[in-house]
């Protein structure tokens, strides 16, 4: 630490005793300063002084006549708006006039009253931010809004130019909304007192017209009810019919189902007679010559025969008129719920029309249902109530008429089918008939003349067997077509069910809802006759006597918005400092590293290493950032920045410039001209990422990531909980992050330094060699060549020197070509994501990624370069060693062991004792170079040199290397 003191003691006294450097160094404390005392200056209450940004402002509005009113209000209340010249002139409304009378005495911007032209021509010239233009039929719009319940709501044309400036427009937007929230309530307040002077002006009654209004409301609600009670009495017998219904419905689905059963019966005893006349027919075609004989037996069994199919057509016949009859039955029964619905439907109808009448009684009740009574509200409410009722009724009512039209359809198909049925009966009949007649005349022609059996009989009696078959056929096919009809029957009968089960459904769905509506009505009686016993009238009537304006302006604006600053904040230039604080002393390292050296010359220090050499100078940096910081508080003081803990802000600011000093000067240090571009580049990134003007939630992702990872976030926290109050250990806090970002640049400064000595000096030497570059004068550790590079050479010097020469001939032919391609990736390669920016729309967080890409593939680009350029230096270096003697290697290793004191440094003072002629201290050989000794003593410090060393600190620099022949 004794060595780190003295190079401050050093420098400090070197700087001391030149007042020209003294007033250099001065000059960085205050210059960065400078920056934020003007810009807090500058921001000091930019919000204050937006009374001097010009707005245009351009009123066309012709007004309106508030005497056309009279056509929209009761007579009793248009009264009051007059008609003399003097009350039209009163009622005359112009918004647009009393916007511009309101704005001529708002100072919160610069009101400029112009025509509609000269308005939006200021604003594209640039004479004006903005400009608002109101049309001619603005308060027209407002007041139709009202009258005719338009949607098409007044307009005011806002005209901004947003090229002239960043934040004008917004403070003009605000402008414009404040505007807008004047016009609503000017409008409002104007409403408000118009209809109160109206109340006023009518001058009735209040308590008698609500006696008689509760009266009359509650009577006929009453009525309502009674109305309701007789609907649930007609639904409850309008459910026994349904009953009643489905009970006919279950008898008729029973006897059809038993007419079903026995058509297979009827249909037998028909295909039996048809073939027992078959028989007939065969016998009387075989036994013709046998006819006298067979005549009376044929007649006995014909008449048989005919017996049996008449007992069997008639009992069929009997069978489909019972069904008949209980399909009538069920008809009547059918038709009889149709024609109660039918009643009950126009009683229901007839009570929605009276409770109809009684709703427009109610609400053409002069006295009740006046627009200027306080209970009109209330009426009108109670009137929407009960028409709400009346309309659910009619809707329950067309609900009934659609089910009885069902029902009745469903009689209209089953009297089809009775008649079908009838059909049926009649054609059996008539089938009976034929073939009793048929038979009888048979027998006749048997009993009457048998000598003409031949002749005669034979034939007629072969027609009548024809009409018995024919008549068989009718028999049939009129079973089997009462088969179908039956079918038929009983589908009609399971939808006549499906009907009536919807049926009961909606009857238990109306029921409930008459109950509902009942419920409703009580509750709004209720409401009624509490309001009434309430002191509420009595309190409007108190308000109607008050002061008109005074209730207008509360109405307009009811509310007031109490506002409480937590940590207030006196100014937007105390608001902003933290950011220009911490910006201004990053900018005060950039300065530093700017004007002074960062590398320690040795002069009068004797032995120095680099870690000593570092931290001294860093001392040095870092005690003129704290100069700095105490400058700049207290300037910021002077000015009248708040501040709450001024202690806390001088701590707050010292540590921040501890911090940035110390990035810039490690980055420099390290990476030389490199290490200043990346200090530039962080405060670049910081200066958004920071969040020191906007929050950083308003910013892209990007940056919102960024936030919590730079150094800037915490120096500008740390120093707000100064200025504006603190909260809980949210200073130390930020304090403590903020001493962390000091760690990694003792890693950059300290450990990772050393490995890049000879790039540095290769950077330095060819900024020297351009002429107009600023560069280093090295004076601190520097490797002339590696030790494995020097041992080699000394135990092989021949075979090294050969490949050493194939090795820089091959990098020599491909050295142009990558140094071409390189300088191509370098200028093509950034081209790749502006050409996606350009092509593709990638949104805001899409760019940002783009141009980060584009950054890192510009500094890869780089250093390929540099590394390319380091390999040419380094073979160009090595190729020296073809031109040295064993005497100038040996005394090059010697170099070595000055420069080094620790580690390899002590094998080699052992190597260069047993080595012949050659000492530490000695700069020539004089003894000899290779031998068996120094042989293997070479051996065995090659082969222990595993890794290459850092450079340690080395004597001054001598003649020999500002030739710069030196790696």
């Amino acid at each position: 630490m004794g060595k780190v003191l003295e190079i401050l003691g050093r420098d400090l006294g070197r700087l001391i005793r030149n007042p020209l450097a003294t007033v250099v160094v001065l000059a960085m404390c205050i210059l960065p300063s400078l920056y934020t005392w003007y810009c807090d200056v500058a921001f000091w209450d930019p919000y204050g002084n937006t009374g001097n940004i010009p707005v245009a402002v351009a009123s066309a509005d012709e007004g309106y006549d508030l005497a056309n009113l009279a056509d929209e209000l009761p007579v009793d209340a248009s009264e009051g708006l007059g008609a003399s010249s003097e009350a039209r002139e009163e009622n005359y409304v112009n918004i647009g006039e009393q916007l511009e009378d309101q704005l001529r005495e708002n100072n919160q911007l610069k009101w400029i009253f112009v025509n509609e032209d000269e308005a939006i021509q200021g604003v594209k010239a640039g004479d004006y931010y903005a400009a608002i233009v109101i049309p001619e039929d603005f308060t027209n719009q407002l007041i139709q809004v009202i009258l005719q319940n338009s949607d098409d709501m007044p307009k005011i044309q806002y005209y901004v130019n947003e090229k002239s400036n960043a934040v004008a427009p917004k403070i003009t937007d605000a402008g414009s909304r404040t505007i807008q929230q004047q016009i609503n309530a000017s409008f409002v307040e104007l409403l408000t007192q118009t209809i109160l002077e109206t109340l006023q002006s009518a001058g009735f009654d209040l308590d008698a017209s609500a006696t008689d209004a509760e009266q009359t409301l509650t009577r006929k609600l009453s009525g309502v009810q009674g109305s309701l009670d007789e609907v649930q009495a007609s639904l409850d017998g309008l459910g026994e019919s349904v009953s009643k219904a489905r009970t006919a419905t279950a008898d008729a689905r029973l006897t059809l189902t038993d007419l079903q059963a026995s058509l297979p019966t009827i249909v037998s005893g028909v295909n039996q007679a048809d073939d027992l006349l078959g028989d007939i027919r065969t016998q009387g075609g075989a036994y013709a010559t046998e006819a006298s004989a067979a005549l009376g037996e044929g007649a006995s069994k014909l008449g048989g025969a005919s017996a049996q199919a008449s007992s069997t057509v008639g009992a069929a016949s009997a069978d489909v008129l019972t069904l008949k009859a209980k399909v009538d039955a069920a008809i009547e029964a059918m038709q009889d719920v149709i024609d109660r619905n039918t009643e009950t439907i126009a009683e229901l109808q007839d009570i929605v029309d009276a409770a109809s009448a009684r709703l427009a009684e109610a609400t053409g009740d002069d006295t009740v249902l006046d627009p200027e009574s306080p209970l009109s509200g209330i009426t009108d409410e109670t009137g929407q109530i009960a028409q709400d009722a009346i309309d659910d009724a009619q809707a329950i009512i067309d609900q009934l008429t659609a089910e009885n039209a069902k029902y009745q359809d469903v009689v209209d198909r089953l009297t089809r089918a009775s008649d079908n049925l009838g059909a049926v009966a009649t054609s059996t009949d008539a089938s009976v008939e034929q073939i009793d007649a048929a038979v009888q005349n048979a027998i006749a022609v048997l009993g009457g003349a048998q000598t003409t059996f031949n002749t005669d009989l034979l034939p007629q009696l072969s027609s009548g067997l024809d009409s018995l078959s024919s008549a068989g056929s009718n028999m049939t096919a009129a079973a089997a077509g009462a088969d179908t009809t039956i079918d038929q029957a009983v589908a009609s009968l399971d939808a006549l069910d499906g009907i009536l089960d919807q049926t009961e459904t909606s009857l238990s769905t109306w029921q409930d809802d008459i109950q509902r509506i009942q419920d409703r009505l009580d509750g709004i009686a209720t409401d009624i006759r509490s309001l009434y016993n309430a002191n509420s009238l009595e309190t409007l009537a108190g308000l109607l006597g008050m002061d008109v304006q005074e209730i207008a302006s509360f109405i307009a604006s009811p509310v007031t918005l109490t506002t409480e600053k937590v940590y207030p904040v006196e100014s937007y230039g105390s608001s902003v400092n933290p950011f220009f604080t911490n910006l201004s002393l990053w900018i005060g390292g950039l300065v530093l590293i700017a004007i002074l050296k960062v590398e320690v010359d040795r002069t009068g220090l004797g032995d120095v290493k680099p870690y000593q050499a570092y931290l001294g100078r860093w001392l040095f940096f870092v005690l003129i950032g704290i100069v700095q910081s105490v400058v700049l508080c207290t300037g910021e003081l002077l000015i009248g920045v708040q501040c709450n803990h001024v202690p806390a802000m001088y701590l707050a600011a010292m540590v921040a410039s501890v911090v940035y000093v110390s990035i810039s000067y490690s980055l420099t240090i390290t990476f030389k001209h490199i290490g200043k571009a990346i200090a530039v580049m962080l405060l670049i990134a910081q200066i958004p990422g920071g969040s020191g003007m906007y929050p950083v939630e308003m910013l892209p992702d990007f940056y919102q990531r960024l936030h919590p990872l730079v150094p800037f976030t915490y120096g500008i926290n740390a120093i707000r909980e100064a200025m504006f109050g603190f909260y809980g250990n949210y200073y130390v806090h930020n304090l403590l992050v903020l001493a962390l970002f000091f760690i990694p640049t003792l890693i950059v400064g300290i450990a990772l330094r050393p490995y890049l000595m000879n790039i540095n000096l290769l950077f330095d030497r060819e900024l020297k060699s351009t002429g107009v570059m600023i560069h280093e004068e090295h004076t601190i550790g520097i490797e002339r060549f590696r030790m494995r590079t020097i041992i080699r050479a000394l135990m092989n010097a021949d075979e090294y020197r050969s490949q050493l020469t194939v090795r820089a001939a091959q990098f020599d032919a491909y050295y142009p070509i990558m140094r071409r391609l390189g300088l191509i990736f370098m200028i093509s390669l950034p081209l790749i994501p502006l050409t996606v920016m350009a092509v593709v729309d990638l949104g805001i967080d899409g760019r940002i990624a783009a141009l980060v890409l584009w950054i890192l593939l510009v500094i890869f680009t780089v250093a390929m370069l540099i590394m390319l350029e380091y390999a040419k230096t380094n073979i160009s270096n090595q190729m020296k060693l073809n031109g040295m003697s064993q005497d100038e290697l040996a005394a090059s290793l010697a170099m070595h062991a000055n420069m080094t004191r620790t580690g390899h440094a002590l094998k080699l003072s052992k190597l260069l004792t047993r080595m012949a002629g050659i000492q530490t201290d000695q700069s020539e050989a004089t003894g000899p170079v290779r031998n068996a000794a120094t042989e293997a003593v070479l051996a065995d410090a090659a082969a222990s040199e595993a890794e290459p060393e850092p450079a340690a600190e080395p004597e001054p620099v001598t003649n020999e290397d500002k030739d710069g022949s030196h790696a």
